[in-house]
């Protein structure tokens, strides 16, 4: 049933139709199609607004009922009545038992020779269970073109998987938001990732594969969930690099980078050698 939910400044809108889902993750010189949702129709749903979790608008994936994203809601024990499988899911996790698989499938065609999209990932798990064999087990496969079977593309900047027992207050703790006290900022999830982005080559007009999936691990108590950033799956197909006259320390970039194309963290020039580094917000080089 359509669900509703409004706590703090978060909605959050359960029971999406194809469409909906397709519509909130194309952005900017990308068509996705074939798009297929096992999931509980409870367990994806759109977020809107502003918490401490650093996206404002995204699909919502989860092993519970997304409005126990929000403070105040049901914790803790969730089941529901459609159990979903997945053979790939022994490849993030090598536990007997798991359950309450949520998996999104669509097909992806870039424009441009990159492909790039944010996601933040959280769990009712943080932070007692870190280190334990509860490690709610997640992932965004990609496959296609010039890779090799299929990718996990939900990594960190130095390369380690997104995960509970990854990413917390010990571990990859820069990356990490800790909710010590859910009941002030009217989220369950006792953590969150920071707002992480993907970026991979890709080959243009070539199809690419994407499967998402997050599930319970050793239990089906306590959620998890991941938060795909509206319309951030993208491909730029324009963007022009060139050097100033001169003292050539500088990158122009056309066009301007607030349209959102493309983004310079840093960037360095050799004069003697003439070459150019760039790097991403998430540290890489691209």
């Amino acid at each position: 049933s359509l669900g509703n939910h409004v706590q703090s400044q978060v909605i959050i809108s359960d029971s999406l139709s194809n469409t909906d889902v397709e519509n909130l993750l194309t952005g900017f010189g990308v068509n996705i199609s074939n798009l297929i949702v096992n999931c509980d129709p409870a367990a994806i749903g759109e977020f809107n607004g502003t918490s401490m979790v650093p996206i404002t608008q995204g699909l919502l994936l989860s092993t519970g009922n997304v409005n126990n994203f929000l403070y105040g809601s049901a914790f803790g024990f969730t089941s529901f009545s459609q159990q979903f499988t997945d053979p790939d899911i022994n490849l993030i996790s090598s536990a007997s038992y798991t359950q309450d698989l949520c998996k999104l499938e669509f097909d992806c065609v870039p424009q441009g020779d990159t492909l790039l999209f944010n996601f933040a990932f959280g769990s009712e798990e943080y932070p007692n269970f870190v280190g334990s064999v509860f490690n709610d087990a997640f992932a965004i496969f990609m496959s296609g073109p010039g890779i090799n079977g299929l990718q996990n593309v939900a990594q960190l900047p130095n390369g380690d998987f997104v995960s509970i027992n990854n990413v917390n207050t010990g571990v990859n703790s820069s990356y990490f938001i800790e909710n010590a006290l859910p009941a002030s900022t009217g989220l369950t999830y006792g953590g969150f990732t920071q707002n992480l982005q993907v970026f991979a080559i890709t080959t243009p007009g070539s199809s690419y594969h994407f499967k998402i999936m997050i599930t319970d691990v050793s239990d089906g108590v306590l959620d998890s969930g991941v938060l795909l950033e509206a319309f951030s799956f993208r491909s730029p197909t324009s963007a022009v690099t060139g050097l100033y006259k001169g003292i050539e320390t500088q990158i122009k970039l056309f066009p301007n980078p607030s349209n959102g194309l493309l983004t310079i963290k840093d960037t360095q020039f050799d004069g003697i050698t003439k070459t150019v580094t760039i790097t991403d917000l998430s540290g890489r080089i691209v």
